[in-house]
C-alpha cells in the first residue's frame, strides 16, 4: 500500500502541488461563482467567507511539528503541559484544551531538529503526517519550489480577512496567487523576531531627546533625524583612548542586520512583486536602496558613535548579545536596534526604556520593520491535500488554532506580557502596534535568489563602498534564478 502511494506521489506531485490542498480540484468551473472571477472582478463582488463550522473528529490527532531548541529560538506556540502562572503558557494550555475540547481532536506536539527533513520524508512517503509545521521562514523557500508545500490559499475555511491572521504577510509572502506560508495569532516566534529600535529613557533625558515619541507619532522619525539625536553623545567614559565595552555609544546594532532593515525600513527593496503578476522582479536598479546604504554606512562607520554588536568585547559573558544586552541595561547605550525579544531580556534592568519602529526616508513616509530570516511560519505539507476529508479537517484546525489565539495567545503575549511587562509605559504600547502592522517580509532573503541578500549584508557588516557593484555582478544569476523558479511554479498551476 506504501509503495503504491509512493508511486502516485511521484507521478502527481508536480502537477498537484501548490494546485489546491483543498479536496476541490476536479471541481468544473462554475461561471456563476464569484471565487472564480479574475482579481479585478472580484474587487466588485467578493464571495462571502464561510463560517468555521464546528466538526467533532472523535479523538483524531492533529500532529504539530515544532522546533526542539532550547535557546532565543525556543518554541512557545504549542508546548504547554500544564498552567503555571507564566502568562503565555497558560494561554496556549487553555487554547489547546479548547480546540481539543470543541473539536473532538487530540493536538499531538512534537519537537523536531529538522523540519525540511521530516517534511521531505513524509512527502515521499505518503504519510499523512504532520498537519502543521512550524519552520523557520529561510528554509520553506526550497521545499516550496520542490512541490512539498500546500498552498494556503485553497484551503477553503482558511480566512485571512478574518483578523487572525497577518494579512501584509499574506499578501507579501505569496507567489502567482500561491501562498506557501503565513503568520498570524497563533505565532510568537514571528513577533520576537521583528527588528525595532530600543531607547534608554534615562539618556535621552539627560541629552535633551524628550520628544522621540512624538517624532513617531507626528511623522517626523526620519533616518536623518535618528542620526541626529545620535551625534554627540558616544563618550569615551573611561579615558583610555579606546572606544569599547567600557564606553557610551549612541547606537548599537548589528550592523549586517541592519543595514538591510534600515534599508528596508527607507523603502529600498532588492526584489519587489509585480503587482499584476503576484511574481517577483530584482529591483537593484533602484536608486532608493543605495542612497538609503550610504547614509546607513556613513552613520556605522564613518560618524565614530556606532559599534557592531558581533566585534563587541563580551569576557564574563556567553556572547556579545548578551554583553550589549547588560550594557543596554546599565546605560551604556542610547539606541539599540535589535529584535523585539530583547524587550523580555531588558526586564531584568531596572533602566527606563523606550520601543519604537525604525526610521523612515522622508516625513509622512510609514516606515517597515523587517521580520528576520530566522523567524518560524506556519506550513502544510502536500499530502495534506491528497485526502479532500484530510484537507477540510486541516483547513478547519489551522483556522480555528489562529481565531482562538486571537482570544487566548494575543493578550497573553501581546498585551499582558509585551505591553504589561516588559514595556515601560504607554506610549511604547502605541509604538509596538505601528511596529507589528508594518512589518516587512524579505522574499529575496527567504528564497536567496542570486545570493543577492546575504551580499548586501555582508557589505553592511564591512562598510563596502563597493554596493552597487556587488549587486550588479549578481544581477544575471539572480535573474535567472528567479525566472526559473517563475517558470516552475507556473508549471505546477497548470
Amino acid at each position: 500500500m506504501k509503495k503504491s502511494i509512493c508511486i502516485l506521489i511521484a507521478a502527481v506531485m508536480f502537477i498537484y502541488s501548490f494546485a489546491s490542498c483543498s479536496g476541490n480540484t476536479s471541481e468544473s468551473l462554475d461561471i456563476s461563482d464569484d471565487s472564480q472571477l479574475s482579481e479585478t472582478e472580484q474587487t466588485e463582488t467578493e464571495a462571502p467567507q464561510k463560517t468555521l463550522p464546528r466538526i467533532r473528529y472523535d479523538g483524531e490527532r492533529y500532529v504539530i511539528f515544532v522546533n526542539d531548541r532550547t535557546d532565543d529560538y525556543k518554541s512557545l506556540e504549542f508546548t504547554a503541559e500544564e498552567i503555571n502562572g507564566t502568562p503565555v503558557n497558560d494561554a496556549v494550555f487553555e487554547r489547546n484544551s479548547k480546540i481539543e475540547d470543541n473539536f473532538g481532536i487530540e493536538l499531538d506536539i512534537r519537537p523536531i531538529s529538522d523540519p525540511q527533513l521530516q517534511i521531505r520524508k513524509s512527502v515521499q512517503s505518503g504519510e499523512h503526517e504532520p498537519d502543521l509545521v512550524l519552520m523557520p521562514l529561510y528554509l520553506i523557500g526550497s521545499l516550496a519550489l520542490e512541490g512539498m508545500l500546500c498552498d494556503l490559499n485553497s484551503f477553503e475555511y482558511i480566512n485571512f480577512d478574518s483578523g487572525s491572521w497577518d494579512k501584509k504577510a499574506a499578501e507579501q509572502l505569496s507567489m502567482g496567487g500561491v501562498l506557501p506560508t503565513a503568520v498570524g495569532d497563533m505565532n510568537i516566534n514571528d513577533k520576537d523576531m521583528t527588528w525595532c529600535l530600543f531607547f534608554n529613557k534615562n539618556l535621552a533625558e539627560n541629552y535633551g531627546l524628550t520628544d522621540i515619541y512624538s517624532l513617531v507619532k507626528n511623522g517626523k522619525w526620519t533616518f536623518d533625524k535618528f542620526e541626529e539625536l545620535i551625534h554627540g553623545v558616544t563618550v569615551d567614559l573611561n579615558g583610555d583612548g579606546l572606544y569599547d565595552d567600557n564606553d557610551l555609544w549612541g547606537h548599537v546594532t548589528v550592523f549586517a542586520r541592519s543595514a538591510a532593515a534600515y534599508t528596508y525600513s527607507m523603502g529600498g527593496y532588492l526584489v519587489v512583486k509585480n503587482p499584476s503578476t503576484d511574481y517577483p522582479e530584482i529591483n537593484i536598479g533602484s536608486e532608493r536602496i543605495y542612497a538609503a546604504y550610504d547614509k546607513i554606512r556613513s552613520l556605522f562607520f564613518d560618524s565614530g558613535e556606532c559599534h557592531d554588536v558581533v566585534t563587541m568585547p563580551f569576557k564574563g559573558f556567553a556572547h556579545q548579545w548578551r554583553k550589549t544586552e547588560s550594557m543596554f541595561g546599565s546605560e551604556q547605550i542610547l539606541f539599540y536596534g535589535e529584535a523585539m525579544q530583547n524587550a523580555e531580556r531588558f526586564r531584568g534592568y531596572e533602566t527606563d526604556f523606550g520601543i519604537i519602529p525604525l526610521p523612515t526616508w522622508s516625513e509622512g513616509e510609514t516606515g517597515n520593520n523587517m521580520l528576520w530570516t530566522q523567524a518560524y511560519s506556519n506550513v502544510v505539507p502536500l499530502t495534506a491535500g491528497f485526502d479532500p476529508s484530510q484537507s477540510e479537517r486541516d483547513g478547519i484546525i489551522l483556522e480555528a488554532l489562529q481565531e482562538y489565539s486571537t482570544e487566548y495567545i494575543k493578550p497573553a503575549y501581546y498585551e499582558k506580557s509585551l505591553k504589561g511587562k516588559y514595556s515601560r509605559d504607554e506610549a511604547s504600547t502605541d509604538m509596538i502596534d505601528i511596529i507589528f502592522s508594518n512589518r516587512y517580509y524579505d522574499i529575496a532573503a527567504y528564497y536567496e535568489w542570486g545570493g543577492i541578500s546575504e551580499a548586501f549584508m555582508n557589505c553592511g557588516q564591512s562598510g563596502s563602498t563597493n554596493l552597487r557593484s556587488t549587486l550588479e555582478s549578481l544581477k544575471n544569476v539572480t535573474e535567472t534564478e528567479i525566472s526559473d523558479m517563475i517558470s516552475k511554479l507556473k508549471e505546477k498551476q497548470q
